[in-house]
């Protein structure tokens, strides 16, 4: 028995290495985008955080974040702090359903989540390697997890002074996550806290996330922000929900199509084993809800991008770690090939997917060297201006490029030169600045 559980414990050291690699493998080469030139200069200071708090955002943890790991880290060390954070992020999705049942986190499930992550994430650049839109939103739901696990731990009886402070500090930063993901994850808490008999213990987390959910949604910057956007607001109230419910909705839940896929099958797979828990089929069922819950939440939101469909994607992983987790640890004849093909599917779509990406975040940080090889000659000759090439984003198989494409107008006061853009290129001019030149006057042949 003990040994089988070193065993476990080192399989789960060797799935945790593997995803942080394939994380930092591209975090490694990924540069600097977007706001991440405005959050680099931006002070950290607490005037500095009321100012922002006041006029444009109540995500008070996201943005200190971003800021902090800009200012005070090398680009290798911020990804990699980064790449720590979505890896912590899957262990805790893997965690959960084991500690509901007291039993060992499974290798397995941690690789196949972060394949499912990885595959299904409708804008994984930019919200996993774009420094300032990884803090919005992997952080935040990766401090969710944080907060999910510990709940467990609690309601399982493992009480401590540190774990209940660490508990107090994750329900308020869990809270403090996103304007769609903040109340589901107070109301998650309130279920909780009931299922368990009203553990006292819990009523931490239903009040340190409703501070957070507090001061991330009533915040005036919110409101500054609202009301430079009207045309939505403009709009009939029944013309918005009928808008959000019959357009915007069904196409956000329809973008984890790859989810829906493997769960369906899994589901199939669990039941056929005779391996179905109580306590995981009613976990399951309560992160669908949250994850629906989190992008019906946008309906009080005039803008539904890409990116903010993140919370819901973690919740539908989480959901699927319930099921995951029974259908990976008991087998028989009928359910095992179920299983197997379910990872194989996963495994075979992360492999182009994952080079497709790996290659277009190379491309980009090669145009990179080339802008700021450009950008360094202009200042060597003491010019007034650098004219450097928007990026050109190689294909993936994500929905839209591979970064962030904004511009920020922060870059010239980050390089210390006016920079004027052209307009976005065609054609990948890394490879025509790092490939060996093509004698065009060179002979043919002698005649």
């Amino acid at each position: 028995m003990r040994r089988k559980m070193v065993n476990n414990r080192l399989k789960m050291v060797i799935a945790i290495l593997i995803v942080f690699s394939l994380v930092y493998s591209i975090g490694f080469i990924t540069p600097m985008n977007s706001d991440d030139y405005t959050y680099a200069l931006r002070e950290l200071s607490l005037s500095s955080v009321k100012m922002h708090y006041l006029g444009w955002s109540g995500r008070v943890v996201s943005d200190t974040i971003s800021t902090s790991l800009l200012k005070f880290f090398s680009p290798h060390i911020y990804n990699a702090i980064n790449s720590a954070a979505l890896t912590l992020m899957v262990l805790c999705w893997t965690m959960i359903p084991a500690t509901l049942t007291k039993s060992s986190p499974s290798p397995y499930v941690m690789i196949f989540l972060f394949f499912l992550y990885f595959i299904a994430n409708p804008a994984l650049g930019q919200t996993n390697f774009w420094l300032v839109g990884s803090a919005n939103y992997l952080w935040t739901n990766m401090f969710i997890a944080i907060y999910i696990l510990i709940s467990i731990y609690l309601s399982n009886g493992k009480k401590s002074n540190v774990i209940l402070f660490v508990y107090a500090i994750s329900s308020i930063f869990a809270g403090c996550s996103n304007e769609n993901t903040s109340l589901v994850v107070v109301l998650i808490s309130v279920v909780y806290f009931f299922i368990m008999n009203r553990n006292k213990y819990l009523l931490i987390g239903v009040f340190g996330s409703a501070i957070g959910a507090g001061v991330l949604l009533l915040a005036p910057g919110n409101l500054s922000r609202a009301s430079t956007i009207q045309d939505w607001y403009n709009q009939p109230i029944a013309w918005r929900v009928l808008e959000h419910f019959s357009e915007r909705l069904p196409s956000a839940m329809g973008a984890y199509w790859q989810v829906y896929i493997a769960f369906i099958i899994l589901l199939i797979s669990v039941v056929l084993s005779r391996n179905s828990s109580s306590k995981l089929m009613f976990g399951s069922f309560l992160f669908i809800l949250g994850a629906i819950a989190a992008n019906v939440a946008f309906l009080a939101s005039p803008a539904m991008p890409s990116r903010a469909l993140n919370g819901a994607l973690c919740f539908m992983i989480l959901s699927i770690s319930f099921v995951a987790h029974s259908a990976f640890t008991k087998f028989n004849k009928a359910s095992i090939y179920l299983s197997v093909t379910t990872y194989a599917m996963a495994f075979l779509y992360f492999i182009p997917s994952y080079i497709l990406y790996y290659s277009s975040i190379k491309s980009i940080s090669k145009q990179t060297e080339i802008r700021e090889e450009i950008i360094d000659r202009a200042k060597h000759n003491k010019q007034d201006q650098a004219i450097i090439p928007d990026y050109y984003f190689p294909p993936v198989l994500h929905a839209g490029p591979s970064l962030d494409t904004f511009n920020s107008e922060a870059m010239s006061r980050y390089y210390g030169i006016d920079l004027k853009i052209t307009a976005p290129g065609f054609f990948d001019y890394s490879r025509a600045f790092n490939f060996k030149p093509l004698n065009i006057n060179a002979k043919i042949c002698n005649n």
